[in-house]
């Protein structure tokens, strides 16, 4: 669970020994009296956080349970990032393939040059994009959401 570090007052500074680098968020400054509710860490590095209760001080992060869920948000899962990236590069290629087309009724070769090499710039960056956006995997096992059991 949570170690308090240092109490100075009606603050205190809260960290995890086990929170990976990239969920810094929960290395927050936080108050005595504060909100309640749990905080969930995924692999990719956003939380999910449900608030119980409000203080009414705004605070970002609840005070509660802290889990860990071997999965990713929506807008993180390696399936998602690929459709957005394809639909990026496709409207990028769609308008180079205008470009080309009015190049060649002009029979501007300099020009048609030019663009050949864009479209194939941004074909192999689609590549490389897809590429990286694959490197973050999913659990091959269905996910054991927290306070569930693997029957369940």
């Amino acid at each position: 669970m949570l170690n308090t570090i240092e109490k100075d007052g009606e603050h205190s500074r809260l960290f995890r020994s086990t929170i990976p680098k990239t969920h810094t968020a929960l290395r927050l400054e936080t108050r005595s009296i504060m909100c309640e509710g749990a905080v969930t860490l995924l692999r990719c590095p956003h939380l999910l956080v449900h608030f119980a209760t409000r203080c009414g001080r705004n605070c970002e992060l609840p005070n509660g349970p802290r889990f860990e869920l071997g999965d990713t948000c929506a807008a993180c899962h390696p399936s998602y990032r690929v459709h957005v990236i394809n639909v990026k590069h496709e409207l990028e290629r769609a308008e180079l393939m205008a470009q080309l087309r009015l190049a060649v009724e002009e029979k501007r070769t300099q020009d048609q040059r030019d663009i050949t090499h864009r479209l194939t710039l941004a074909q192999n960056q689609c590549i490389q994009d897809v590429i990286a956006a694959k490197r973050l995997r999913t659990p091959l096992e269905g996910v054991i959401w927290p306070g569930k059991t693997e029957d369940w």
